[in-house]
């Protein structure tokens, strides 16, 4: 018995200190986009790597444009940006100086906010602070945290599908909800290059 108890356990041990992991990707041919549900670099190679595995080679490139998302985001912020993009109701500024000075709203209305004066030169707000995050809502199809890289976080979709297709079919759900993100995703980046420039222009 003891030496079954041990060949169990020590069969078993191993597998018990494994976790489920899951990341999804999305393929926009037509674009030449991969869309990856990851907001941590390291994460996502992981799904490069998978996939360099499977096709031998992948040559990806991160989406950039000619103005960087900071800018953007600071126009959304002060009410300046595109109508497509309103102002959430999160955002994270720190002090350059010291990267453990941060200051955070959550859950507030931000338009309201007069202390955020702009210095475009400095590109700071006032009292000196730099914007990290912001909560940025896309139209009526999704809301989310953006950074000065243009990850976005904390992403919320409306509940699109459950009424029509049902908790009974989650394929058929999984399929809606793929097409919505898709088509979201080609207006999304369809907007930032029309705002933002292609990198080549």
């Amino acid at each position: 018995r003891r030496q079954l108890r041990d060949e169990v356990y020590g069969e078993l041990l191993p597998r018990s200190l494994l976790r489920s992991d899951r990341l999804h990707a999305l393929v926009l041919e037509r674009e030449r986009l991969l869309v990856i549900d990851a907001s941590v670099p390291a994460r996502a190679e992981q799904v490069l790597d998978r996939l360099r595995d499977a096709l031998g080679t992948l040559k990806v490139q991160p989406l950039t444009f000619r103005d960087p998302i900071g800018a953007l985001l600071a126009r959304i912020l002060l009410g300046d940006g595109p109508r497509e993009l309103r102002l959430g109701r999160e955002c994270r500024l720190n002090d350059p100086a010291s990267a453990r000075s941060i200051v955070q709203w959550t859950d507030m209305d931000l338009s309201n906010q007069g202390m955020l004066v702009y210095d475009p030169e400095r590109q700071t707000y006032a009292p000196g602070l730099r914007l990290l995050r912001l909560g940025v809502e896309f139209e009526e199809l999704f809301s989310g945290v953006v950074d000065q890289e243009g990850v976005w976080r904390k992403l919320k979709w409306p509940d699109v599908g459950a009424a029509d297709v049902g908790d009974e079919d989650p394929l058929a759900r999984l399929d809606t909800e793929t097409t919505l993100l898709a088509g979201a995703v080609r207006r999304l980046v369809s907007l930032l290059e029309r705002v933002l420039g292609t990198a080549a222009s």
